[in-house]
């Protein structure tokens, strides 16, 4: 979908994840669709866009560093901080990462071995 506005440097990306909601959504004039899906057949919202809001069902929008990249432009931009995307490490290594330094801080802060002996691993 080809978005105006601030949004307009997401038009045409391509992400993957998956929808999860229960309902329906309604339509107002005054609000673009952000993108659209095929579920069962047929067409159904997945996202809109008002204004300076985008609101989208799709869980793993924020896993693809490219529109993660896009979002931190426009925001930038409307603050008007220049902020190249390059360097940025995906977020499923980022997460990862963060998984590593709180593994840490759990081993360097509790008795692992009283623990394995309480669950009973040896």
């Amino acid at each position: 979908r080809n978005l105006q506005g601030e949004f307009a440097l997401l038009s045409g990306c391509k992400v993957n994840g998956y929808e999860i909601h229960m309902g329906e959504t309604s339509e107002d004039s005054s609000i673009v669709r952000f993108s659209d899906i095929q579920v069962n057949g047929r067409n159904v919202i997945d996202g809109s866009v008002s204004g300076n809001i985008l609101g989208s069902y799709l869980h793993g929008l924020f896993d693809s560093v490219y529109i993660v990249g896009r979002l931190i432009d426009i925001l930038a931009k409307r603050k008007g901080i220049d902020v190249y995307s390059e360097g940025m490490q995906d977020t499923n290594t980022y997460k990862q990462k963060q998984y590593d330094l709180l593994a840490n801080l759990v081993r360097d802060n509790i008795d692992m071995n009283s623990l394995y002996s309480i669950i009973g691993v040896a």
